[in-house]
């Protein structure tokens, strides 16, 4: 079962996460997420999994401004 977002205002359980506003990487496979609902417009925010097929932007991104994920592991 995947990751459900539900919105506190209208009840909506209809959010993509690559549709986020934004998104603070927790650690190599969470993240913040924060979106606004498509029925009401209200900012909603969740803890969920990076969808896989995200994880490259989000490599690429910490790589483009050196941080966590994005830091060379000493040899």
């Amino acid at each position: 079962m995947g990751t459900v977002v539900k919105c506190a205002n209208c009840g909506s359980t209809e959010f993509d996460l690559h549709d986020f506003d934004t998104m603070m990487v927790l650690c190599p496979e969470l993240a913040l997420f924060s979106l606004k609902c498509p029925y009401c417009a209200t900012q909603v925010a969740a803890v969920c999994v990076i969808p896989q097929d995200m994880m490259g932007l989000v490599r690429e991104s910490a790589v483009e401004v050196g941080a966590g994920m994005g830091r060379e592991t000493p040899a």
